[in-house]
């Protein structure tokens, strides 16, 4: 987490990613919203936290998300206007720090608008099962892999509060 944090700061991109294609569970997820709690008050502007996930594969799917994000800052639509990515942004641009996380990105361009819409000095934390969608963001990647079966064992021992030696081989 200490890694990832340092590559956050504002005007940034970063891609959380699992270095195992398709594997998921791995804790990208759970590792954006840890973040995203720890750092909240690092973001005075406030943090979005975006689901999107397999079945967001174009980007007018960003259409009803972009309106939410104006909806949710104050602004309001007329009935039968969408908001622009340039209105978005323009509406979250501000001096305070802001942190965008899209999470479960599957294609670079159905979330294109989302991406556009961020302001320069917001950060953006993405979270992707594909190493090539973090590169063609132009974000830091931070490769999330499986733990080794020594750290997942002591991970387990660590969680489980009466685990003895002697629960190891239950554990493995």
């Amino acid at each position: 987490m200490d890694d990832v944090r340092k590559l956050i700061a504002p005007g940034t991109r970063t891609a959380i990613t699992a270095t195992i294609h398709g594997a998921p569970g791995v804790g990208k997820t759970w590792l954006a919203r840890q973040l995203t709690a720890q750092l909240d008050s690092q973001f005075p502007r406030g943090v979005i936290f975006q689901k999107l996930g397999a079945g967001h594969r174009t980007a007018d799917q960003c259409t009803p998300i972009l309106d939410e994000w104006m909806h949710n800052t104050g602004f309001a639509l007329p009935p039968d206007q969408h908001a622009t990515p340039a209105q978005v942004r323009g509406w979250l641009a501000d001096d305070a720090a802001l942190l965008i996380v899209l999470d479960d990105i599957w294609n670079v361009a159905a979330v294109q608008p989302l991406l556009d819409a961020a302001p320069p000095n917001a950060s953006v934390l993405m979270t992707t099962r594909k190493q090539s969608i973090a590169r063609e963001t132009r974000a830091h990647i931070f490769p999330l892999d499986i733990l080794s079966d020594d750290d997942a064992l002591a991970l387990l021992r660590a969680r489980i509060d009466r685990a003895t030696a002697a629960d190891v081989p239950l554990l493995q």
